[in-house]
């Protein structure tokens, strides 16, 4: 809206001082209505002493104003609607500078924990005894080399202050004044954890029992057959023979042997001893999997036909030889990558396969992309602490494949294990059927 205004010369001593005390007045009661003026002089037939002096007013200010306020509102609404929806959730929530650490925003959940820390350093607050960045800080792998948001990282961290342990999903967003920040959002999982280190160290005694039966086993066997190489080395040597004297000192040597061994088997027989049951092998490789490469660098894909045939097993003992197998996949890509599960259903004839007997099996693979393993020591993956590659935990390198062998061989199946340097590993599993149309 524009107002013009013409006043001769002769009139402008007392137009200004009324003029001003318009604007005055506008500015004071007109909430901006007046809030720009401009004279400009205009001559009358050419003669510059008879002038006229024109005044402009505007709303354009409260009318940008207006517009500016327009402009907030969508903006205001969309903080609005986040904070809601960060507040409402049962995890922790917050935003930090990529480049500062500032923290920008915490979610009612975090609020409640550690209080307003609005405005302060991330790593000064949410750790103990930092003196720079965490090492664990992902900001850096959130975006691309355009400094665009990339992906979702999902790790797990346990607090310094606290002792306890979060999972933690980091993402770059778009922030409302442009630009690019870090959202984490965490959950406890401190009992979870807790009961996973109770369901390892049970495992790591089942593994033990069925690798100590596995060897008692084959211990028996090698005492049974000095036993009887014994007794005809007996029948062959006179009983006035001084050796037959040292013949039976060692064959009653030989009958403890075979006591404490009966002994031992006693003792990790009930840990040890099998829980069958029927099972679905896609539902428990799928569980399984999915379990143990939760905030890994490796992702997984599923080749499994359907429908598969169910198989009695010991659901613990094979999502332990499961396990066993993905570290061994995790172990050949230490950089991280692809593990691919198959499964399918398989009908063997006599000799076939080792000395699996005729009949219906589920055969399930673990394959890695990894660096392989040479022919020369493809032979001994499965021999008791044999480690195909260095691993930096040795007291766990070397044992896994070697219990799963025992506990494939325990519910009458077989493992196989097909590599090439370069290429990869593939790990074969092959469990009887129990059920089959």
């Amino acid at each position: 809206m524009k107002i013009l205004v013409f006043i001769f010369s002769s009139s402008l001593d007392c137009a200004s001082l009324k003029c001003s005390h318009i604007i005055l007045s506008a500015g004071i009661r007109g909430e901006g209505g007046l809030q720009s003026m401009k004279t400009l002089p205009l001559s009358r037939c050419g003669e510059k002493e008879n002038l006229s002096w024109p005044l402009f007013c505007s709303n354009r200010r409260k009318e940008t104003a207006k517009r500016e306020s327009s402009a907030r509102e969508p903006l205001e609404s969309d903080q609005n609607n986040l904070r809601r929806i960060l507040d409402s959730l049962d995890a922790g929530a917050y935003v930090t500078d990529m480049e500062t650490c500032e923290i920008l925003y915490i979610n009612r959940h975090l609020r409640y924990i550690c209080g307003d820390v609005e405005g302060r350093i991330c790593w000064q607050v949410f750790q103990k005894n930092q003196d720079g960045p965490c090492p664990f800080c992902n900001n850096g792998r959130l975006v691309n080399e355009r400094g665009e948001p990339e992906r979702v990282l999902l790790r797990e961290v346990k607090n310094t202050r606290n002792q306890r342990w979060y999972e933690c999903r980091d993402s770059a967003v778009s922030w409302f004044d442009g630009r690019i920040v870090r959202l984490e959002i965490f959950t406890d999982i401190t009992e979870r954890k807790r009961k996973e280190e109770e369901y390892a160290r049970k495992m790591k005694l089942e593994t033990l029992c069925v690798l100590a039966e596995d060897i008692i086993h084959d211990f028996n066997n090698l005492l049974s057959v000095s036993m009887g190489y014994l007794s005809l080395a007996r029948l062959n040597v006179p009983p006035y023979d001084p050796a037959s004297q040292f013949l039976e000192k060692t064959e009653e040597a030989f009958m403890k042997s075979g006591k404490l061994a009966a002994r031992l088997f006693a003792l990790i027989g009930q840990e040890g001893k099998p829980f069958h049951r029927r099972v679905s092998p896609d539902v428990l490789l799928l569980d399984s999997v999915r379990l143990f490469l939760r905030g890994s660098d490796l992702k997984s894909a599923f080749v499994l036909a359907a429908p598969l045939w169910t198989v009695c097993v010991d659901e613990n003992q094979i999502r332990q030889v499961i396990f066993h197998l993905l570290q061994n996949a995790r172990q050949a890509m230490p950089q991280g990558g692809q593990v691919t599960i198959r499964a399918e259903n398989v009908f063997l004839n006599a000799g076939e396969k080792g000395d699996l007997p005729v009949g219906s099996y589920v055969r399930w693979s673990v394959e890695d992309r990894g660096i392989g393993i040479s022919s020369e020591i493809l032979p001994r993956v499965f021999d008791p602490g044999f480690a195909a590659w260095p691993d930096d935990n040795r007291e766990k390198s070397g044992w896994g494949l070697a219990v799963s062998r025992s506990i494939v061989r325990r519910h009458q199946g077989l493992i196989d294990c097909r590599s090439e340097p370069g290429v990869g590993t593939t790990m074969i599993v092959y469990l009887p059927a129990e059920t089959v149309p």
